[in-house]
């Protein structure tokens, strides 16, 4: 898809739409001109604006009726915004009316606050396409830009409170409630003159309309929670929660429920970037109702894929991202992982074990073609059972489990600090893909794997920029479909100045030095 010509969007735009108050030699418009400087953001914005294309969006509106204000200078507004740290559309409109800059690239244009949020809400449909677009214009300057990437994920706290979590008891004894409250009103309508006092909880509303949109939330949080306690009932029983532990925001139940990085627990939603190595561009990106980072980059890798046309040569990512799955996902698709296995920061710095450590399974020796283990003592572990483990999507890993023969154990002089229960034997356990992670391990501990990997470092600036820059501490909106558009406004509008940047360079592979560095 290609940008819509500029004779072909000012026709749609003539017809369809509201023309500004200001055109672009308004006294008005002209004098904030003359105060930007020539490599503003707001000039960069409205020329950045062109590379994506805009028809679907015109498309969106029908035509009819009162004549809605341009979306090319909403949209441009927005992204100028999204720039400057105001993820609020309350905080658009006050721009609109106080802001230079942000009044320059209207053209005057000052609609209300719902026009705003209903235009936010409209974008939904068109961000990830326009990412696509950007990302494919970047990839055509610089071709080996998704050659290198680093994959690393952050958690945002939801728009909802987190001194109002529900579980299961409690919202389907909040509807009840109201189911209550509304029959009891039906048989007793209120005389308008003196109207009785309802006997009702506090929390609950005073209008009928507010009954039901509470009623709709609650609902809404019920098929949350009976979705979220079936998925905790087939965890493994070590790893599973009690009911009542399982809790959501009435406000955001799509929301999921976790510690962010402060250690406060709260609803929050799950961003993953995919971030480049070559060029400092944000590849891929996805907005999840879940809070840790396991499972993420087959899910990312394939939306690098749909985002970006291709899959990258290499992966940096940290161990959350380097379980047995994603090893075997990585070999299929003939990606390099580089990431530790089972290790991360704060694994190094736990405090060393006073009794003796057990001898790792590393030291012992795997026999392919006899199918069994030998131990450092040089004795046979042969295979005695298959070993069942239940993972969280429903599915059991099967693991081998091989055992040194009890007599062995117990007259090793490597017993007190090999096997557990010198009487019963050592075991040492194989998972199916054990193949890939004994190469991937080894691979991890080569010189060259240690220099490659230092770099994933840098796979934590784009999240240290639109947290700390960018305002996207804290989401706006509520629901996953909002998250999502708030995420992917954030990210176009960083893609689309580092596409500006690479084109005043050109094809050259040397970047400019606006993009070497984040602007504050």
């Amino acid at each position: 898809m290609v940008p819509i010509s500029t004779d072909g969007l000012k026709a749609a735009l003539l017809a369809k739409f509201a023309p500004p108050p200001w055109e672009e030699d308004s006294p008005a418009r002209v004098a904030i001109d003359s105060t930007l400087a020539q490599d503003h953001t707001a000039r960069v914005i409205d020329r950045v604006i062109q590379d994506i294309d805009l028809q679907p969006l015109l498309d969106s509106y029908s035509g009819r009726g009162r004549k809605a204000y341009r979306p090319d200078l909403l949209l441009a507004v927005v992204l100028f915004e999204m720039y400057s740290g105001r993820q609020s559309p309350s905080q658009w409109a006050d721009d609109l009316r106080h802001h230079n800059p942000v009044r320059w690239l209207a053209r005057g244009l000052c609609p209300c606050l719902s026009v705003l949020y209903e235009f936010r809400d409209r974008l939904a449909p068109f961000v990830e396409t326009w990412h696509q677009q950007v990302v494919a214009a970047i990839s055509d300057l610089r071709p080996e830009v998704a050659d290198t990437t680093t994959l690393d994920g952050t958690t945002l706290e939801a728009n909802a409170s987190r001194h109002k979590m529900a579980h299961l008891d409690t919202v389907e004894k909040h509807l009840q409630q109201l189911e209550q409250a509304e029959k009891a009103i039906a048989e007793n309508p209120p005389v308008a003159e003196n109207p009785p006092a309802p006997q009702q909880p506090e929390w609950m509303a005073k209008t009928s309309a507010g009954r039901e949109q509470q009623s709709e939330r609650h609902q809404h949080a019920k098929e949350r929670l009976e979705e979220m306690l079936e998925r905790n009932h087939r965890r493994p029983k070590d790893k599973r929660l009690p009911d009542k532990q399982v809790r959501v925001s009435i406000t955001d139940p799509e929301a999921a429920s976790g510690r962010d990085k402060h250690g406060v627990y709260r609803p929050l939603y799950n961003v993953q970037l995919v971030w480049s190595l070559m060029a400092p561009v944000i590849l891929a990106f996805g907005v999840f109702s879940q809070a840790g980072d396991h499972g993420m980059l087959p899910n990312m890798m394939e939306r690098l894929t749909r985002q970006a046309g291709r899959r990258p040569k290499k992966v940096l990512a940290d161990s959350a991202y380097t379980s047995a799955d994603d090893l075997a996902y990585c070999a299929k698709h003939d990606i390099d992982l580089y990431g530790p296995w089972q290790e991360n920061d704060f694994t190094k710095d736990r405090p060393a074990v006073k009794s003796p450590a057990q001898i790792p399974k590393a030291q012992f020796a795997y026999d392919g073609e006899r199918d069994m283990y030998r131990c450092p003592e040089n004795h046979d572990m042969p295979f005695e059972e298959y070993k069942y483990k239940r993972r969280a999507d429903g599915m059991n890993t099967r693991s081998k489990v091989y055992r040194c023969p009890a007599e062995h154990c117990k007259a090793c002089p490597l017993a007190a600090t090999c096997a557990k229960l010198p009487n019963k034997g050592r075991t040492i356990q194989r998972h199916p893909q054990q193949e890939l992670i004994d190469k991937h391990v080894e691979r991890m501990g080569t010189a060259e794997a240690k220099d490659q990997y230092r770099q994933r470092g840098q796979g934590e600036r784009p999240f240290a920029d639109l947290k700390t820059h960018r305002g996207l501490h804290r989401l706006n909106g509520r629901g996953l479909t909002r998250a999502k558009t708030q995420t992917a406004l954030a990210v176009l509008q960083h893609n689309l100045q580092q596409l500006d940047s690479l084109k005043k360079t050109g094809n050259t592979g040397e970047p400019s030095p606006s993009t070497c560095k984040i602007p504050a």
